[in-house]
């Protein structure tokens, strides 16, 4: 592994380096780099003839404005002021075409007393230079990302589970049809969502709101929506008496329930969308 000395840290056993399955590269007491192997090139797209005298922060992902972090910043170089080896995982490095990399890296501190190091940096100080190993951690992060996903995954299904069993266990609890539907009303919130309400079209053509709830209304401002509702209108135009006259299903924004003059329906609905301080909601 040999680039330009340009006063930089030699390495022996260059085939040994060149062979490794792990990005080497070699930096100077000033974070110059002066040597780099051919893993490092093909994890970071630059030849050795590109990178040998580049300052090492450049490889950093750059932030936002597109800047590379100063010297202090970049943490493979730290071990050049602390003399200590360091280490890092799934950091981000910048590739040639500029896309974010995602590396593990290991760097140790080459010593000016040390003779190799000290006839190729005298008079550096006690640190003369550093060798950074690069690992691919792309890989490794996507299949713990999928693993994660999957867990999540499972953590949903059992809830869902769990849901459906306590619903169950509502439903055979008690013969009262509306402490059932308050009953589901509170297993659904917060679970499914921050509210919900139950409105039954009764055989006779009135409309009732049987049950309802919020995560923080009180007891006493929830009785105070149920009741009677305004009766369905032939043709309605509001989601709610669109549900109730045609049995599908819509997912409307909050300002999706506005107030017609002439459909006291989905006035009354309205009225319970901003109470709800409703964002969104599924009517069924």
């Amino acid at each position: 592994m040999s680039g330009e000395p340009d006063g930089g840290v030699g390495m022996h056993h260059d085939g040994l380096v060149e062979a490794m399955n792990a990005g080497v590269v070699a930096v100077n007491a000033t974070g110059r780099i002066t040597a780099w192997n051919p893993r490092a090139r093909e994890l970071l797209g630059y030849s050795r003839e590109e990178m040998v005298g580049t300052p090492m922060q450049r490889l950093m992902h750059r932030a936002g404005e597109g800047v590379p972090p100063v010297e202090r910043e970049c943490r493979p170089l730290r071990t050049l002021r602390t003399g200590v080896p360091d280490h890092g995982d799934g950091d981000r490095f910048a590739h040639r075409d500029g896309r974010p990399v995602r590396l593990s890296w290991s760097s140790a501190p080459i010593f000016a007393d040390d003779p190799a190091a000290a006839a190729a940096e005298p008079g550096a100080g006690a640190v003369a230079g550093a060798v950074i190993v690069l690992q691919d951690a792309a890989e490794r992060f996507r299949i713990e990302q999928e693993r994660q996903d999957r867990m999540a995954e499972v953590q949903r299904a059992n809830s869902r589970l769990a849901l459906v069993a306590e619903i169950t266990t509502v439903l055979s609890s008690t013969l009262n049809e509306d402490e059932v539907l308050r009953r589901l009303v509170r297993l659904v919130v917060p679970a499914l969502g921050d509210w919900a309400e139950v409105d039954l079209l009764i055989a006779d053509g009135r409309i009732e709101r049987a049950a309802a709830t919020h995560r923080e209304l009180s007891p006493a401002d929830i009785a105070a929506l149920e009741g009677p509702l305004p009766p369905l209108p032939r043709t309605p135009r509001g989601p709610l008496g669109r549900v109730l006259h045609g049995g599908t299903t819509l997912v409307v924004g909050g300002d999706a329930a506005r107030p017609y003059p002439d459909e006291p329906l989905t006035a009354a609905q309205h009225e319970l969308f901003q109470i709800m301080d409703a964002r969104s909601a599924i009517i069924t």
